[in-house]
């Protein structure tokens, strides 16, 4: 582990950071903004998929090509990274992480429902996470949007 300090120039603390080296398991991780959409056609979620250790370490070294699947209620709309030269195309459903991370975007459909998404890599375990589609978001939905 690496720790950075930064300090003014009366000794107050500014800012910390800390990097840490991962470990050897390699998996896929997999982060959803919003757990619900709202199915009028239009809502979208970013889903963030990232190369990690079982910790959650990102491996920014190891770079692998994942495939993204939607079933269900949702239409996946596009993957990328941040990776400034590729060739690779955003509305495909397959993408190279870049220092380890990817996005997808879904888009929920007009019926309500379960939307079930898969990842794949090369090399590493499967992921599938599942969120809902519904018609009307509850206030409690609508809260964790915001927050």
């Amino acid at each position: 582990v690496i720790e950075a300090i930064l300090y003014d120039g009366q000794g107050n603390l500014l800012s910390r950071a800390e990097m840490q080296t991962a470990k050897k398991e390699t998996v896929l991780s997999v982060n959803c903004e919003n757990a619900d959409l709202k199915a009028d056609g239009e809502d979208i979620v970013f889903i963030d998929i990232a190369v990690t250790d079982e910790d959650g370490v990102v491996k920014m070294l190891s770079d692998r090509k994942v495939t993204v699947s939607v079933e269900g209620p949702g239409e996946l709309i596009a993957v990328g990274s941040a990776n400034p030269k590729t060739e690779e195309r955003y509305t495909g459903d397959c993408f190279t992480t870049y220092h380890g991370r990817m996005q997808a975007v879904i888009r929920s459909k007009q019926e309500p429902g379960l939307i079930c998404l898969h990842i794949e890599a090369e090399d590493l375990p499967s992921r599938t996470i599942q969120f809902l589609s519904v018609k009307h978001l509850t206030k409690d939905q609508k809260s964790k949007r915001s927050s």
